[in-house]
């Protein structure tokens, strides 16, 4: 079964509040935990993963926090999928260009590889300007 994974889940909501933001606002990563209810050993996780591909920057100290490193609308779906699970693989040996066990007599291996880059393409076009643009209010947002 393909399936985001639930660190990737909180990192695609981290993202989009972090977008929510002003450019050049640090915002404290609590603020962001709380307001996702993420345990906060596993955001950390998600934010050291999401530092390492330069997709947020980290500030240390009282004043410090979280901020997008690129605009939202150059960080895609795509990029934070990668930085939370590796490179996208329908099939185990698509990640080393490894031809099916059962070449050549396989007749699925090259819909596999079409496949996957039709999903590569499509998550690699959706930046998070665009996820933020369609955002839906949160029932707490209605409350007048």
């Amino acid at each position: 079964m393909l399936r985001v994974n639930r660190e990737t889940d909180y990192a695609i909501g981290t993202i989009i509040s972090l977008a929510e933001y002003s450019p050049n606002e640090i915002v404290p990563s609590a603020r962001i935990r709380e307001q996702m209810e993420v345990p906060k050993s596993l955001s950390l996780q998600i934010i050291s993963r999401l530092v390492k591909p330069q997709i947020i920057h980290t500030y240390p100290g009282g004043n410090g926090g979280i901020q997008l490193a690129p605009a939202p609308s150059r960080i895609s779906l795509l990029d934070v999928i990668k930085a939370m699970e590796g490179p996208l693989s329908l099939a185990s040996y698509l990640d080393n260009n490894q031809e099916c066990s059962l070449a050549p007599g396989c007749t699925v291996q090259r819909y596999w590889i079409g496949l996957q880059a039709r999903i590569e393409e499509d998550l690699a076009s959706i930046n998070f300007q665009e996820l933020l643009k369609n955002k839906l209010p949160t029932p707490s947002s209605d409350v007048q």
